[in-house]
């Protein structure tokens, strides 16, 4: 194996690596000098998201390959639109069918906190804080560091598993799969970050309105959650098709 593939390696390893434990750092910490649960998560992300928001104004090079994509289209808008409206059917329903076969401690746990929250306080989180702080580490950071150093696919691939990791429990792990890879991609194709943020918030909001009676009986056929995975995956390859990536500079 070579220098240059061995310096490929440790690259990609130390991102992978370095990210995620920054964050368990972070979180540990701020759960053992805050009891509540929501409030701890509330203010792990929060200094995650104010950590990694200056590492990535002052490291403009690492994103210089992702700049200046076209400008968003009306069609293009109501594409991505309906390519996420697509990932919270389908992360949802998939996470469900999932619960139901082999259930799941963490997301039992992840309720019973967010119950005794205050409501307001769970808006904050779900709406703002945390799709800020993940996009800042995960696209804002994370994905563009990968892609000097390995293809779209990996980037996508392990950005997307560390972004299921983070949430903890096989429910919420799974429910976001469909959602990593298409806030990777559209981080590819637009060059920016702030698409991704709105598109993560539209996905939280969507995930607190949708009936729960919608998604059970979905889940309850092993067949929608097939159509639903195929009907994801030819939107977004016709979406990436239309609109590829960003123009390199």
């Amino acid at each position: 194996m070579s220098r240059a593939v061995l310096r490929r390696v440790a690259a990609v390893t130390a991102v992978c690596l370095g990210v995620p434990l920054g964050y368990l750092v972070i979180a540990v910490c701020a759960t053992v000098l805050v009891p509540s649960t929501m409030v701890a998560a509330l203010i792990a992300d929060g200094v995650a998201g104010l950590v990694a928001g200056p590492i990535i104004a002052r490291t403009s090079l690492v994103d210089r390959r992702h700049r200046g994509g076209p400008a968003c289209s009306r069609a293009r808008v109501a594409a991505l639109a309906g390519v996420v409206g697509l990932t919270v059917v389908t992360g949802q329903t998939a996470a469900l069918m999932a619960y139901r076969l082999v259930g799941s401690r963490g997301w039992q746990e992840h309720v019973a906190a967010q119950s005794q929250a205050p409501w307001a306080l769970t808006l904050v989180f779900t709406l703002l804080v945390a799709p800020v702080a993940e996009e800042l580490m995960l696209r804002g950071l994370m994905f563009p560091l990968l892609r000097r150093q390995v293809s779209l696919t990996t980037s996508v691939v392990l950005t997307t598993l560390v972004f299921a990791v983070l949430h903890g429990n096989l429910v919420q792990g799974l429910a976001v799969v469909p959602l990593g890879v298409v806030l990777a991609l559209m981080r590819e194709m637009t060059g920016r970050l702030w698409p991704g943020i709105l598109a993560h918030v539209g996905f939280n909001l969507a995930a607190l309105v949708i009936p729960a009676t919608a998604i059970a009986a979905m889940a309850a056929h092993p067949f929608v959650v097939v159509v639903l995975i195929a009907g994801l995956t030819v939107a977004m390859t016709a979406t990436w098709t239309r609109w590829p990536a960003a123009t390199a500079v």
